[in-house]
C-alpha cells in the first residue's frame, strides 16, 4: 500500500478520533442509519468527496419503499426553504416545492428520504432554517411528518477540504449522530455489479482495488478517480458502446489515470484479480502470474496491494486461501514479499482481526516452502539474523 494511501487513511482516523466518532465502511452505514431513524434520530455522515454518501439516498429509499430528495446546502438560499408573506395581518409561510412534495407523499402514504448534503458549506442566511430542520425536524413552525427520514452529510475537516468549522459548536454537534464513513472496495464492487456497471470499470477496479480512489492525484489537486467518477465512466461507456475515448475519460479520471485504464482494458492478457489468485485454482492463476513475471514484473506491486486489500475486506477462509498465498509468496521479489509478509503479520494493517490473522498465518505456515524458502528471504530482506 502506498505511503499516500496510508497517510490519507491515517488522517481519516485522526479526524474520527478528534470527533469521537467511529470509522465504518459506507455500506455498513446503511444499517446504522436505519437504526438511528427507528429511534427518531438524525444521522450525520462525514466522509471524503465522491465516496458515495449521496448515492446512499436512493439505496435507503429503495429499502423503505420511499421517494428521495438530495439538497446541496452550499446552494440553498433562505428562500429555497420557505418564503414569508403577509396575510390578514399575519405572516404566513409559503413552503418550498420540495417541502410540498414531502407533504403530498405523506398524504399518499409514501415515505420520503431527504439528504441535506454539504451541511458545513451552508449559505449565509440559511442557517436558521437548516438548524431548525436538523435540530428539531421543524421548518420554522412547521414540523416534518414522521414519514420523512432525514440524514445529513459533510466533508471531513482535513487536508484538502475548506469547510465551515461548525462542529466546534456544541449546538451543531448535539444536533446529530455523527459517523465517519469510508469507501470499501468490496461493497462498491457489489453495488457496481448489482447496478450493471460497464464491465471495463468492474474489471479495472477488481484488478486495482487500492485505486478505487486515486489518492496521489487527489492530494496533488488533480481530477481524481473515486466511486462517483467511476460510476460516470460506466455511464459514458454504456452510452457509447464501450468507446475508450481518452479525452472524455480524462475529464473524469485525469489524463494519466485515463491512459492507464485504457491500456489495462486493451491488454487482457495481464488481467488477474485478487479473488482469482486467492480463491481460484492455483494452476490457472500460475499461468497468468508466470507471464507477468516474465514480461511485466512491475505489475506485482499492484497485485500485492490487491491481495492485501482483498484479505482485509473479505477475510477469506484461511483453509481455502492459505496455500495460494504461500504459493504466491514463492514468486515474489524480496521487496514485495516483505510487504505481503508485514501485512499478514499485522504490521501494515489495522483492520485484520487478531484471531483471523493468527488462524491465517497458522495455515500459511503449514506450507512446505514456508520455513525453508520463504522465511529466509524475509529474514534477509529485514536484516534479521536468526542463527
Amino acid at each position: 500500500m502506498s505511503n499516500e494511501i496510508k497517510t490519507e487513511l491515517s488522517e481519516e482516523q485522526d479526524y474520527a478520533n478528534k470527533l469521537g466518532a467511529q470509522v465504518v465502511p459506507l455500506n455498513r452505514s446503511k444499517e446504522v442509519i436505519l437504526g438511528l431513524w427507528s429511534a427518531g434520530l438524525l444521522p450525520i455522515l462525514h466522509g471524503g468527496s465522491g465516496i458515495g454518501k449521496t448515492a446512499l439516498a436512493p439505496q435507503l429509499a429503495k429499502h423503505l419503499g420511499a421517494d428521495y430528495q438530495v439538497h446541496d446546502c452550499s446552494l440553498l438560499q433562505p428562500e429555497d426553504y420557505a418564503v414569508g408573506y403577509p396575510e390578514d395581518g399575519f405572516l404566513k409561510m409559503l413552503k418550498a416545492h420540495w417541502v410540498q412534495k414531502i407533504i403530498a407523499n405523506d398524504a399518499k402514504g409514501i415515505p420520503t428520504v431527504v439528504l441535506f448534503d454539504e451541511i458545513t458549506r451552508y449559505t449565509p442566511g440559511s442557517a436558521s432554517a437548516l438548524f431548525g430542520i436538523l435540530g428539531s425536524r421543524k421548518l420554522y413552525d412547521w414540523e416534518f411528518p414522521k414519514s420523512c427520514y432525514i440524514y445529513a452529510a459533510c466533508n471531513p475537516q482535513t487536508k484538502g477540504f475548506q469547510v465551515g468549522d461548525i462542529l466546534s459548536d456544541e449546538a451543531w454537534r448535539r444536533r446529530g449522530c455523527h459517523l465517519v464513513v469510508k469507501a470499501e472496495v468490496s461493497s462498491w464492487l457489489k453495488y457496481a455489479k448489482a447496478n450493471n456497471f460497464h464491465e471495463y470499470v468492474i474489471n479495472y477496479v477488481e484488478s486495482h482495488r487500492t485505486e478505487l480512489i486515486d489518492f496521489p492525484a487527489k492530494n496533488a489537486g488533480k481530477i481524481y478517480a473515486n466511486p462517483a467518477q467511476w460510476e460516470k465512466v460506466s455511464s459514458f461507456l454504456l452510452a457509447n458502446e464501450g468507446n475508450l475515448d481518452t479525452t472524455v475519460l480524462s475529464t473524469l479520471l485525469n489524463v494519466d489515470r485515463a491512459k492507464h485504464f485504457i491500456k489495462f482494458t486493451q491488454n487482457v492478457e495481464w488481467h488477474i484479480t485478487a479473488e482469482q489468485i486467492l480463491l481460484g485454482k492455483w494452476s490457472e492463476s500460475l499461468k497468468t502470474l508466470n507471464k507477468i513475471k516474465q514480461e511485466r514484473v512491475d505489475l506485482f506491486s499492484s497485485i500485492i496491494d490487491n491481495v492485501i486489500n482483498f484479505i482485509e475486506e473479505e477475510t477469506p477462509n484461511p483453509d481455502t486461501c492459505a496455500n495460494n498465498i504461500a504459493q504466491l509468496s514463492t514468486m515474489l521479489s524480496p521487496e514485495n514479499l516483505v510487504i505481503l509478509y508485514n501485512a499478514l503479520e499485522g504490521g501494515n494493517s489495522c483492520s485484520l482481526d487478531n484471531s483471523y490473522q493468527e488462524k491465517l498465518m497458522g495455515e500459511i505456515q503449514k506450507h512446505k516452502d514456508w520455513e525453508t524458502k520463504i522465511l529466509p528471504v524475509v529474514d534477509k530482506a529485514l536484516g534479521r539474523n536468526l542463527s
